[in-house]
Parts: C-alpha cells; structure tokens; sequence
C-alpha cells in the first residue's frame, strides 16, 4: 500500500482500503499509503478508508485527532463515518470527552445485530444516536447508508481534488 508504482497517476476512480491503514502505522507509513491512493485516483476519485477506532480497540488504530489530522492534511473535502457502538469499560470516557468537545463524525442509526457483535465479557454494548440510515449525499457522490454496518471503525470518504 506504500509502494503502487505498478499503477500510474491517476488510473482509478475510486480507491478502497479496508482494515489495512493500522497495520502500516506502527511504522510510520500511514502518510505514505495516503500519498499512494491519493496518487492513483483520478482527479475528482473517491478514496474511501476503513480502519478501527481506537476508542474501542486500543492499539493498532486510531483516535479521532489522528485520523481528522490525517485526512485534513491530504484533502479539502472529506467525511468521517463514526462506529455505532458506543466505546465501553474504561475508554467510555474518551467517547464522553470528544462528544463534549464536538469532535465527532457522522453517526448513522444503524440497526446493530448485537448477538452478531463480539464484546468483552461484562460488557453492555450501547448504540450511538444519529442520522437515519439511507440517502446521503456527499460532493458529487450519493452514497446508500442502508447496509453500513459500522460497530468499531471509522470509515472515511474523500475527494481528490489534486
């Protein structure tokens, strides 16, 4: 993901990772598999990015900060899709904190198949409150939020605007 020569300039409209970016940051290469996708889409491309939150996985992810941070610093037009599971046990109080300070995501009302979903043993899973799953419109791009089943990662979507 850090090294696409095999790919030039420009050759895709849209570039997908899912569940990959964490796994290159604990080598500092984060930036570099941006700058790659970024790179390969085409002027105007969605990059669409998959990775866990780590208000709930903890290592081999990342906090709101560093994936807005990210993001901000390669595109001008962007969203981030927050998980529907609300954070539990001793890192609820990061989910707190950043709600009070209003440095969240889009929160899609999802309906959560809780029996499906792994949690830690005691734990009462929560569902954060949000838009109404459907329709959402995002630049030029009308993206169905019916089968978003997000219950820990941040997904982001963002336009190429070289």
């Amino acid at each position: 993901m850090t090294n696409l020569e095999c790919y030039s300039d420009d050759t895709f409209d849209l570039a997908i990772s899912s569940e990959v970016l964490e796994h290159i940051k604990e080598y500092g290469m984060e930036r570099r598999a941006i700058e790659e996708l970024k790179r390969i889409t085409k002027q105007g491309g969605l990059l669409i990015i998959g990775t866990p939150n780590s208000e709930m996985l903890g290592e081999h992810s990342f906090f709101f900060d560093e994936i807005n941070g990210l993001f901000n610093e390669y595109f001008s037009e962007f969203c981030i899709f927050e998980n529907a599971l609300e954070s539990f046990g001793d890192k609820k109080c990061l989910w707190e904190k950043r709600l009070s300070e209003g440095k969240v995501g889009i929160t899609i009302s999802e309906i959560i198949d809780l029996s499906e979903t792994c949690l830690p043993d005691n734990s009462q899973a929560e569902i954060k409150q949000g838009m109404e799953a459907g329709i959402f419109e995002f630049s030029t791009f009308t993206i169905d939020t019916t089968l978003l089943h997000n219950t820990h990662s941040w997904i982001i979507m963002a336009i190429n605007n070289k």
